[in-house]
């Protein structure tokens, strides 16, 4: 999802998008499947951990958290999960809870993040340009050459987007108020956040 034209990459990343959703499962989610006793175990263990020790903390504030989805959004495809400097049961949790998500909810995740970017695609190469010169006009800064890194996901925190630095932005595509000329005003908002704004 990289345009040479564009100032973002996109990704719909299967680990953040599962830490993102555990999170939130862990909060109140809804997340009713027909699993098995094996698979409901794996499952309701990774939901209690994350429950416990990540759902109440801040995704933006928090800089466990950064660090922590930052980490993934790094993993690529098929590539091992790092170790988590003083989150101990992260990757045991979820590497227990990949098989299950991957099965009954990563199909449908995946494919509704992948329309969102598809979706937005049109409107960066008509608009994009333009609003990269402006926004950076305003701010009397160029735009930066490294392309801003998108996560795209089925939840991003409370608000639905939020961005980390080094620019790093997480929005969900399951959020109505970012779709059509909106999806456009979210992502030049979060990405004027690398001023500090």
């Amino acid at each position: 999802f990289r345009s040479a034209d564009s100032p973002f990459t996109f990704q719909s990343n299967f680990w953040v998008n599962l830490h993102h959703f555990l999170r939130a499962v862990g909060r109140g989610e809804p997340a009713n499947r027909p699993l098995t006793p094996e698979e409901r175990a794996a499952w309701d263990a990774a939901v209690e951990t994350y429950r416990k020790s990540y759902s109440k903390r801040d995704v933006l504030l928090d800089d466990g958290m950064v660090a922590i989805n930052d980490a993934l959004s790094a993993v690529r495809e098929g590539g091992p999960l790092p170790e988590f400097k003083d989150e101990p049961e992260l990757k045991k949790t979820l590497e227990a809870a990949a098989p299950v998500y991957r099965k009954y909810w990563w199909p449908a995740h995946d494919t509704r993040n992948r329309s969102w970017i598809a979706m937005v695609q049109p409107l960066l190469a008509r608009y994009g340009d333009t609003m990269t010169q402006r926004i950076a006009a305003s701010y009397e800064r160029p735009w930066p050459a490294r392309k801003i890194v998108v996560d795209v996901a089925v939840q991003a925190g409370p608000v639905g987007a939020y961005t980390t630095y080094p620019p790093h932005t997480t929005i969900a595509s399951t959020d109505t108020g970012f779709l059509g000329l909106a999806a456009l005003e979210i992502l030049f908002h979060e990405a004027s956040h690398q001023w500090g704004t």
